[in-house]
């Protein structure tokens, strides 16, 4: 069973590309971060948007990126999408899968309130600098909570405009509301290392934010390691899925091992506790 992740200083979103990614990673270690995830945004507009494979970003990584000593580089991928009918189509992506990291932003109330109960991603995002076109629900929220899911918050828009800093103030306390003070990350969606900010200097932010002091850390801490736990888990549950579709109920360990696994190795699979959250 692979070890729960640590808890340590993270930053989920960078956004650089090229030969700015490299001193971005840089920065970030410096800093005092100890992980971070690259992120690719895509805008989804139906079945003609193509989800960049995962080989894409490890090709420019491995072409422009020297990697900083002691700093842990995810790979996470964002789907843009206002229209709700569209999601069970990113979720039966084989391209999301590839991905350490899976993110929603939704633009929409009807696209918010189909993710409530269908959809199952890592992290939601909404526009919070901006006043949302619709109220936040406390069951809503707390739904999706308990499905191990985060909400995530970026930065960037609050240092650059002092307009976008107060809306985001106003959403998060009404999030943090409802949420009481959990399952929120706070990311910089930074492209350029000068829109960085150290971790100190984050949790002192999502104090701005209207948080309570003992959560604010977890934003960038452990709330995080939850993040990748249950992304583990989303992608154990596919592999599941496969390896016991289509078993025989009188199959003899010969025929499970031909398939790349003995019942007795299934069996102890089952009996795996799972990864704490």
């Amino acid at each position: 069973m692979e070890k729960p992740p640590r808890p340590c200083y993270t930053d989920f979103k960078l956004l650089a590309r090229g030969p700015r990614l490299s001193n971005l990673l840089e920065t970030a270690s410096k800093l005092g971060y100890e992980r971070v995830a690259v992120d690719v945004e895509v805008t989804f507009e139906g079945k003609k948007t193509v989800i960049p494979r995962v080989e894409e970003l490890d090709k420019a990584l491995k072409e422009f990126v020297t990697l900083p000593e002691g700093l842990e580089v995810l790979r996470r991928i964002t789907i843009k999408v206002d229209n709700p009918n569209l999601l069970h189509v990113i979720q039966g992506s084989n391209a999301l899968e590839e991905y350490d990291i899976t993110a929603l932003h939704i633009t929409s109330e009807k696209a918010f309130q189909s993710i409530v109960s269908t959809i199952t991603t890592d992290i939601i995002s909404l526009e919070w600098s901006e006043r949302l076109g619709f109220p936040l629900k406390y069951t809503q929220v707390s739904q999706i909570l308990r499905r191990g899911t985060c909400f995530e918050v970026c930065y960037t828009p609050a240092i650059k405009s002092s307009s976008h800093c107060r809306q985001i103030i106003s959403n998060i306390i009404q999030l943090s509301t409802f949420s009481k003070g959990k399952g929120i990350i706070i990311s910089s969606g930074a492209e350029h290392p000068l829109e960085l900010r150290g971790p100190l200097d984050v949790i002192n932010l999502s104090c701005l934010f209207g948080m309570k002091e003992e959560h604010c850390k977890a934003t960038i801490t452990k709330n995080c390691a939850q993040v990748i736990s249950h992304a583990r888990q989303r992608t154990d549950i596919v592999k599941g899925a496969v390896l016991c579709q289509f078993l025989p109920s009188s199959a003899s360990d010969d025929y499970v091992k031909e398939e790349g696994a003995t019942l007795s190795e299934t069996r102890k699979r089952s009996r795996s506790p799972e990864p704490e959250t």
